[in-house]
């Protein structure tokens, strides 16, 4: 299927870094949106509210003339707003369009099985999904545990069993971890969730991925570009899949995260 970038890739491809990379941080994009738009209404206000005001004499401003410049100050502020941001998403889409051109090719493919395998390097693990046609494609997930910071001792000291004798760290199988952080912690002050992920396709996916549960889906979508033939993202969707993960989560003390339930 041939269709137009949407908005989220547009912007995924005109800041050339995976969704998942691009952090919550003000850019300077979003401070120069701020200035320009302070710039151009502060200008309209004193040329159309001020300057051109039609009810105002010799300085002197009557009843017509506040109510002319109540009237005009909100759709101004409106305008100068809509203005500023349609120039953003014209210089966007124009440096997107030049790279990688206006229109993606998007192609479906469902899941003929999925099999997860222990992690190469300093990835956890590795989610290989097979098409009907046997092409693979890998994910690598990377692990944290999140541990509301008031249980921190109690889940130190479980997990601590499971460390065996004159080792370093501690390595406990991805069931075992569940096992704690859910028989252990009720009421979710512990859980074990993706903190990143991989691919071989070059910005990953254009999807808020929450959990590593979400690419175990029965549908899988390959976008491209259409002028570079480029593998740009890939998205998931259809069921949820029923998947055993049977792989040792190493150095767990080394992937906790601790936070404060304010609640």
């Amino acid at each position: 299927m041939v269709r137009t970038f949407t908005e989220k890739e547009k912007n995924i491809l005109y800041k050339n870094i995976p969704l998942q990379k691009q952090g919550h941080n003000v850019s300077w994009e979003t401070v120069l949106f701020i200035i320009l738009n302070i710039i151009l209404f502060t200008f309209s206000l004193k040329v159309i509210l001020f300057d051109h005001n039609p009810f105002s004499a010799e300085g002197e401003d009557d009843l017509a003339s506040f109510f002319y410049f109540f009237v005009g100050f909100i759709p101004l502020c409106v305008i100068s707003f809509l203005v500023i941001v349609a120039l953003f998403i014209s210089i966007r889409g124009l440096i997107v369009y030049v790279k990688y051109g206006k229109y993606a090719v998007q192609n479906i493919y469902h899941v003929a099985r999925i099999e997860v395998i222990q992690g190469r390097n300093d990835e956890d693990f590795i989610i290989q999904i097979f098409n009907t046609k046997d092409v693979k494609i890998e994910i690598k997930v990377y692990l944290k545990i999140y541990v509301e910071s008031s249980f921190k001792t109690d889940f130190l000291e479980e997990i601590e069993k499971y460390r065996m004798s004159g080792s370093q760290n501690i390595d406990i199988s991805f069931q075992k971890v569940l096992r704690i952080t859910e028989s252990k912690s009720p009421s979710r002050m512990a859980y074990i969730n993706s903190s990143d992920f991989s691919t071989d396709i070059k910005l990953d996916s254009d999807q808020e991925i929450d959990s590593f549960h979400d690419f175990l889906k029965t549908k899988y979508d390959l976008i491209y570009s259409l002028r570079t033939k480029e593998l740009l993202f890939i998205s998931f969707s259809g069921e949820y899949i029923e998947k055993q993960i049977d792989i040792i989560v190493k150095d767990v003390e080394n992937k906790i995260v601790y936070y404060v339930d304010f609640e």
